[in-house]
C-alpha cells in the first residue's frame, strides 16, 4: 500500500532534509554583497577545493551560474560561443547569452552520448582575423552530465580532449555541471580529476544534491572576482546569504555520497518500467526518494572603541546629547543615545540596514517552511507571500526575486521591452549610480537623467522636458522612475502628491512609472501614509525585504498580473534563482509583517505613527502590531531595539 507520492517530476523538488533546516535556523550570517557573510566564505572556500580550482562563487541558480560564466569569458563584443545544439544553455534558458549578453550561439549537434565529434568541433571554430563576416569564437561550453541525451556522462578522457583543443586555439572551457557529481560517481573519477581542463564550471547544489536554493562557480580568483561583479549587475548579490549556504553545506556534505544509491534506485525503476513488456524509454536517472540530511572624529576607530561597525567614508557629528552618524554610502540616519552606546555590551552594526541578522522567529519559520519547486510554481508558501504582498501594496499580484537590483532591473526592462527605449530616472538614484549600469550594459535601455533636488524629488518641468518621442535622433521615452525613501539624499521620502503628480504625466504621455521602494515601509510610516496609498499612481514598485525589514534575502515586485506574468519570463532570462525550494526566504515574511515591520510603528520620540494608528483602529491587518512594540519597548533603550536588527534606516524625521 502506498502511503505517500514519489515525486518523479524531477530532483528539483526534493524537499530540505531536518540537517539543512537546523543549518539554516544556525547559521551564522552577514551582508555577503559587503563580501562579509561567514558561512557563504566558507563554502564557497571549500567547494573551490573540492572542485579543484582557485576560488568559487555562490549564485542563486544554474541559469544564472552558466550565464555569468559564459558572459565572464566572452566579455568582448562580437564574441562566439560553440555548445551543444541538445544543451540545456541553449534550449533552457531562455537564449540569454544571446538576448541578455549579446553572444553568438554556434551549435554543434550532440550526439546520443551527449559529446560533440570533436573534428565538428574544431571545424566550428571561427577566428575573423579580419574576416567581415565572422564573430570570433572564445569560448567552448560542455554539459556533464547531459540531461537531454538521458543524464549520460562525459568521460575524463573526452573533456581533456576538448580542454586541449580549446587551449591550443586559445579559447576557454566551461562545463555546465549541474550534476556533475552524479557524473563523478557513475564514472568513478574524483570530481576535481573530472573538470581539471575546465576554465569554470558551474555546479548546482539544488538538483541532485537536494539543497533547496543555489548552484556554486569554480574557476581562478581572477575569473571569480568578475563573475562576482556580473552576479552583482544581474541582481544576483545577496545579503545575508549564509542560510542558504549553510543548507547547501550539508547537501554536498550529506548527499554526494548517496548519489550512488540514488542510481541504484533509478536503475530499478527503469528496469521496472521495462518490464511491462513495451520497450519504454526514459531519461530518468536519478530519483530523489529519500532526503539523508553596513569633519571625522579619528573615525572609525573611536566607534570601534564603543563596539560599533562603520564604514570608512561615514561622517561623524557629535553634540552632547546624541551621536549623529550620516552615511555617506546609503545616505541613512541612525540615531543613537551615547550614553547607551557607552553601555554597549556587543557590538552595533552601523554600517547599513544591511547587515541585521534573521531573528529567532525567522529562522523558526525558515526550519518550519511548506516548500515545494517554485519554478514549476507550486512552491505554497512562496504563493502565499506573493499574494500578501500584493494585497499590502495595493496591487494585482506580486513576484519574489533574490535583490532589489535584480527587481529593478527586470521591471524596467518589461516596461522597455522595445529596443531603442529610454528611462527617466534620477542623476543621484540607486538604479542609476549603484546598480551596475544594469539596465543599459544588460538591457540596452537608455538612461535619461534628471537632477535630484536636495528633498530626492526631480523638478516636474525638468521630467516633462526629458520626455522624447523618436524622430532621427532620439530614443523612445517609455518609464519614469522614482525612489522612495531617495538613499542618497538622507534617505527623503517623496510624499503621496508627488507621486501622484509624476504618475499624471507618466500616464498622460503613454509612459509607465516604476517606484524603487527598497524602504518603501519607512516611507509609509514616517508619511503616516498607508503604502498602498503612497504607491498608487505607480505601475510596478520594488520593495527589498533585506534592508530594513531585515530579513536575510530578498525583494518583491508589485503589479499587474500582466506585468508579473511578464516579469516571471523576463526573470527566467535574468535569471533569479529558479531555485527548487526557495521558500526559506518567503517564509519569514509573514512574521515580519505582522511583527518585526512594527518596530518601525514608533518614531524616536516615542509618538505613534499614522500607520499604527490604522493598525489600532483596525483599518489595516497587521493584528499584532501594538503587541509587537509593546513587547520590543519593554526592551528599554533604542540602542538595544536597534541590536535587536529591527531598525537600521531613515525614519524620515
Amino acid at each position: 500500500m502506498v502511503t505517500k507520492a514519489v515525486d518523479l517530476r524531477s530532483d528539483t523538488v526534493t524537499k530540505p532534509s531536518d540537517a539543512m533546516r537546523a543549518a539554516m535556523a544556525a547559521a551564522e550570517v552577514d551582508d555577503d554583497v559587503l563580501g562579509a557573510d561567514p558561512t557563504a566564505s566558507r563554502f564557497e572556500a571549500e567547494m573551490a577545493a573540492l572542485m579543484g580550482k582557485e576560488a568559487a562563487l555562490f549564485v542563486p541558480s544554474g541559469t544564472m551560474a552558466n550565464l555569468v560564466s559564459v558572459l565572464v569569458h566572452c566579455d568582448v563584443r562580437g564574441s562566439e560561443v560553440i555548445l551543444g545544439d541538445n544543451s540545456h544553455i541553449h534550449i533552457y534558458e531562455n537564449g540569454g547569452i544571446s538576448t541578455i549578453g549579446g553572444v553568438h550561439p554556434r551549435t554543434v549537434a550532440n550526439n546520443p552520448d551527449g559529446t560533440m565529434d570533436v573534428d565538428r568541433i574544431v571545424a566550428a571554430i571561427r577566428n575573423p582575423g579580419g574576416e567581415l563576416l565572422y564573430p570570433t569564437t572564445r569560448l567552448i561550453c560542455l554539459e556533464n552530465t547531459h540531461a537531454n541525451c538521458g543524464g549520460k556522462c562525459l568521460s575524463v578522457e573526452y573533456t581533456d580532449k576538448v580542454g586541449e583543443i580549446a587551449k591550443c586555439h586559445g579559447m576557454k572551457l566551461h562545463i555546465d555541471g549541474a550534476r556533475i557529481f552524479n557524473a563523478s560517481v557513475a564514472l568513478g573519477v574524483p570530481v576535481d580529476r573530472l573538470v581539471k581542463a575546465a576554465d569554470s564550471v558551474s555546479v548546482c547544489i539544488s538538483k541532485g544534491l537536494g539543497a533547496p536554493v543555489g548552484s556554486v562557480i569554480v574557476g581562478s580568483k581572477a575569473f571569480i572576482h568578475k563573475a562576482k561583479i556580473l552576479r552583482k549587475a544581474l541582481g544576483g548579490g545577496m545579503r545575508q546569504i549564509g542560510v542558504l549556504c549553510a543548507a547547501a553545506h550539508v547537501a554536498v556534505r550529506d548527499n554526494v555520497g548517496k548519489l550512488a544509491d540514488d542510481h541504484r534506485r533509478a536503475k530499478a525503476l527503469a528496469g521496472f518500467i521495462f518490464s511491462f513488456g513495451d520497450q519504454t524509454y526514459t531519461s530518468i536517472r536519478l530519483s530523489q526518494f529519500k532526503m539523508p540530511e553596513k569633519e571625522t572624529l579619528a573615525f572609525p576607530s573611536k566607534l570601534q572603541n564603543y563596539s560599533m561597525l562603520v564604514f570608512e567614508k561615514n561622517q561623524v557629528l557629535l553634540n552632547l546629547k546624541t551621536l549623529f552618524i550620516f552615511f555617506s554610502r546609503e545616505n541613512s540616519h541612525i540615531r543613537v543615545t551615547v550614553g547607551a552606546a557607552l553601555m554597549a555590551s556587543k557590538v552595533v552594526d552601523l554600517r547599513s540596514d544591511t547587515v541585521t541578522k534573521p531573528s529567532e522567529a525567522m529562522r523558526a519559520a525558515m526550519a518550519a517552511a511548506d516548500v515545494d519547486d517554485d519554478v514549476v510554481g507550486v512552491d505554497p508558501t512562496a504563493q502565499r507571500f506573493q499574494a500578501e504582498m500584493a494585497a499590502v501594496m495595493g496591487k494585482e499580484a506580486a513576484l519574489f526575486v533574490p535583490s532589489g537590483t535584480m527587481g529593478n532591473l527586470i521591471s524596467v526592462l518589461v516596461h522597455c521591452d522595445v529596443r531603442g527605449s529610454e528611462v527617466i530616472l534620477g542623476d543621484n538614484s540607486h538604479i542609476h549610480v549603484y546598480e551596475n549600469g544594469g539596465i543599459s550594459t544588460i538591457g540596452g535601455v537608455h538612461p535619461r537623467t534628471v537632477r535630484n533636488n536636495p528633498d530626492g524629488t526631480m523638478d516636474v518641468d525638468k521630467i516633462v522636458a526629458a520626455i522624447r518621442h523618436p524622430d532621427l535622433h532620439y530614443p523612445t521615452t517609455r518609464l519614469i522612475c522614482l525612489e522612495n525613501t531617495q538613499g542618497n539624499c538622507g534617505g527623503k521620502c517623496l510624499s503621496v502628491e508627488y507621486i501622484d503628480k509624476v504618475g499624471e504625466i507618466a500616464k498622460r504621455h503613454g509612459l509607465k512609472l516604476h517606484i524603487d521602494g527598497a524602504r518603501i515601509f519607512n516611507a509609509s510610516v514616517a508619511l503616516g501614509v498607508p503604502v498602498d496609498r503612497l504607491v498608487k499612481a505607480a505601475d510596478s514598485v520594488s520593495v527589498c525585504l533585506s534592508k530594513g525589514l531585515g530579513a536575510p534575502v530578498g525583494s518583491v515586485i508589485v503589479g499587474s498580473k500582466a506585468f508579473i506574468d511578464k516579469l516571471t519570463m523576463e526573470i527566467r532570462t535574468i535569471p533569479s534563482g529558479q531555485n527548487s525550494e526557495e521558500d526559506p526566504r518567503y517564509s519569514l515574511i509573514s512574521w515580519i509583517h505582522e511583527y518585526h515591520l512594527t518596530c518601525y510603528a514608533k518614531s524616536w520620540n516615542g509618538t505613534m505613527c499614522g500607520q499604527c494608528q490604522r493598525v489600532q483602529k483596525g483599518e489595516v491587518p497587521f493584528s499584532y502590531c501594538r503587541k509587537a512594540v509593546e513587547e520590543i519597548l519593554k526592551g528599554g533603550s533604542n540602542l538595544e531595539h536597534l541590536t535587536n536588527g529591527a531598525a537600521k534606516s531613515s525614519y524620515g524625521h
